[in-house]
């Protein structure tokens, strides 16, 4: 049997081979921020989360109009952390003071307008516009044609504490200390890559994945090397 050996062919996709955008997509996604994580393990907190959001913006900038066109996409449909209240946190932990003075301000004009608001509603979770072609994390959004609001993990600090916190970034990231993802994150990424460049669909990925992780969980575990050692 003769196949068309055309990556987006139709015929290719039925059969289960992936397609040339997914493939393409799941190499910026791995290459461009996870390689980034992992080889710096300092830089895991969730006020980095937005500084890693934009290095895969700028990675994907050096790709092919075609490619753009579909990892754009992609980085739009996940920019969760492009979200305002992400933003501020990477501001206010930034190397620059005059960056964390600057996200200090937006804050503080944010506290303002909750406290005016107090509605009772609900904030709406919606994921921002993204400019494509910023330069800089904290231009990855239009502040203006979104709602600003305060970090969740910084309400419990007073305008004083964050006042003082912010005179150095290291004093502030202190308190920020939770991982923006963890190992088994890193291995997901990994493997979710690894499928996306062997087969093609939702379906045909999920069973592959779940076709990888099944043997590994039912691996026995040695926590000591006594019990690894088999007896004589």
């Amino acid at each position: 049997m003769a196949y068309d050996r055309n990556p987006n062919s139709p015929a290719l996709h039925e059969l289960g081979f992936p397609n040339r955008r997914a493939t393409t997509v799941s190499r910026v996604c791995h290459e461009g921020l996870c390689s980034s994580m992992v080889q710096d393990k300092a830089v895991t907190t969730i006020a980095n989360g937005a500084r890693h959001f934009f290095q895969l913006l700028s990675s994907s900038r050096f790709l092919t109009e075609e490619s753009r066109k579909s990892v754009d996409k992609v980085l739009q449909r996940n920019a969760f952390f492009a979200l305002p209240e992400n933003l501020l946190l990477a501001m206010v932990t930034n190397e620059d003071p005059q960056i964390r003075e600057l996200g200090w301000r937006r804050i503080k004009k944010a506290r303002k307008t909750a406290k005016k608001k107090k509605d009772g509603k609900i904030r709406p979770f919606v994921v921002p516009a993204l400019k494509l072609e910023a330069e800089s994390y904290s231009d990855m959004i239009d502040g203006g044609k979104c709602t600003v609001t305060e970090p969740p993990l910084l309400k419990g600090l007073s305008d004083e504490e964050i006042s003082d916190n912010i005179k150095s970034a290291a004093t502030l990231t202190q308190n920020l200390d939770f991982p923006c993802h963890t190992q088994g994150v890193e291995r997901l990424v990994k493997l979710v890559t690894e499928a996306s460049e062997k087969v093609f669909g939702e379906e045909s990925r999920n069973s592959y994945i779940r076709a990888k992780l099944k043997p590994r969980a039912e691996m026995p575990r040695f926590e000591t090397k006594r019990r690894y050692v088999p007896k004589k």
